[in-house]
């Protein structure tokens, strides 16, 4: 009869495979290394370029290329729709990240205008998805405030903010919006991603 294996043994067993492949592990901590120097330039205002670069010279020749291509995929998935107009100090460090690894290739840089472009392109849309869309249900919106003005006896000003039926309406459009936007983004970062490599 077959014995089952509990699950801490499985994993006893997976650690030991872990810990028997040095170059694996070495690996792994090259590809730390990448995520850490490009995660702490984007994310950190004092880094500069040349903190970057330096951080990234001192890799070994060798190890170079892993630790490039972990700071390529931590780039991308710094690559997202922005929230508001604070993108641009990102976008601007990503943009000097990717000049440091790709040698100034047009190609790349191209790529970057796109995304910019991209952006200043949602944040617009989204603006205008929202005012459209708040002119669309000031009628319903007006219906509701005489009701309440109505049952209350008092005045009402009710804005669209206020409404969760138009709050659920303007997530739903969010949504889409965000979903077209991140289709084009996704396949920017594809480009980036065959451009760098």
């Amino acid at each position: 009869m077959a014995r089952i294996k509990s699950a801490f043994e499985i994993a006893m067993e997976r650690v030991e495979d872990i810990d028997s492949d040095p170059e694996q592990l070495h690996r792994d901590e090259l590809e730390k290394q990448g995520k850490r120097i490009a995660g702490t330039f984007i994310h950190d205002y004092d880094k500069t370029i040349e903190d970057a670069s330096r951080d990234f010279e001192q890799i070994g020749e060798p190890d170079r290329p892993v630790v490039r291509a972990s700071m390529i995929e931590t780039i991308i998935a710094n690559i997202n729709l922005p929230q508001n107009d604070g993108y641009v100090p990102l976008l601007g460090k990503i943009k000097a990240l990717i000049l440091l690894l790709s040698g100034e290739d047009e190609g790349v840089m191209d790529l970057m205008v796109q995304i910019d472009n991209l952006y200043g392109q949602y944040l617009g849309t989204k603006d205008n998805l929202r005012e459209r869309l708040a002119e669309q249900y000031r009628p319903q919106l007006m219906q509701k405030q005489q009701m309440l003005e109505q049952q209350t006896g008092q005045r009402i000003d009710l804005q669209p903010e206020q409404d969760k039926d138009f709050l659920d309406l303007l997530y739903q459009s969010y949504q889409r919006l965000d979903a077209q936007f991140n289709q084009v983004l996704d396949q920017l970062r594809d480009e980036i991603r065959k451009t760098m490599n």
